[in-house]
């Protein structure tokens, strides 16, 4: 089997969103931004050719005030909070797996961590912040995610993995990059393949918008060309559409 039958697979299962008149729902975050650098700028640019909403999950330390001013060209691009300065403080005799926020810290700590993201990308990017937490290596405690609005945050992302009872979670589902020991593009028919079997568990009653998730840093061509056909089928087709973020993780107006 080869990527274009996978594609065509993935457009049929749009074409049947369409003719129920349940459109699947789709969003797009992209992880560890903190400067602009040629891969983000490869990046946006395909996403000013579509106009869909993007979510910048955006390293709020090391953050630079350049990407708040680059910014100003891409309206749709909002910036969530990737954590504060997206290092592990896991606990390896527990046998704890890289997280940011794990079980192990203080939540005294993590609060305070979160606190200082909210207000620094308050203060780099203004409005375009919405208050998103995407914990860095999508791993988060209950404790820091369950009262991480002490800090402001109120949405919270991770990958599939991440299930809980939450108004504000929104997860992303389809990652392009393949990490263990590669970091690289998953690949054409790997990815279409992941979009075709989560779609087919929207059609299959699974109330969840489908989430894109990528890591401009680490992209080369070929990954960047997917995203581009991805969207140039999903922007443009009735068994498809791009909700507001602020709708899309039921924020306050």
């Amino acid at each position: 089997m080869d990527a274009d039958t996978e594609r065509d697979r993935f457009v049929s299962l749009l074409d049947e969103a369409a003719r129920r008149r349940t459109p699947i729902r789709f969003w797009w975050r992209d992880d560890d931004a903190v400067s602009v650098t040629p891969a983000l700028e490869a990046m946006t640019a395909v996403q000013a050719r579509h106009r869909v909403p993007l979510a910048l999950a955006v390293i709020p330390k090391p953050a630079e005030p350049s990407l708040a001013a680059y910014l100003g060209d891409f309206p749709e691009i909002a910036v969530f909070q990737h954590g504060w300065q997206h290092k592990s403080h896991r606990d390896k005799a527990r046998g704890e797996r890289a997280s940011e926020f794990p079980r192990s810290r203080p939540i005294d700590e993590s609060l305070d961590d979160l606190t200082h993201g909210f207000a620094r990308l308050t203060d780099l990017f203004g409005e375009r912040f919405l208050p998103v937490l995407t914990p860095p290596w999508n791993r988060i405690s209950k404790p820091a995610r369950t009262r991480r609005r002490e800090a402001g945050l109120i949405g919270l992302s991770g990958f599939s993995r991440i299930k809980f009872a939450d108004a504000h979670l929104v997860n992303c589902h389809v990652d392009i990059i393949k990490w263990r020991g590669v970091n690289a593009f998953t690949g054409r028919l790997t990815g279409f393949r992941r979009l075709v079997a989560q779609t087919r568990r929207c059609l299959a009653g699974l109330d969840q918008p489908i989430g894109l998730l990528t890591h401009h840093l680490v992209h080369d061509d070929a990954a960047n060309a997917f995203v581009d056909e991805v969207l140039t089928i999903t922007a443009n087709h009735p068994g498809a559409v791009w909700p507001a973020l602020p709708d899309l993780f039921k924020l306050p107006k």
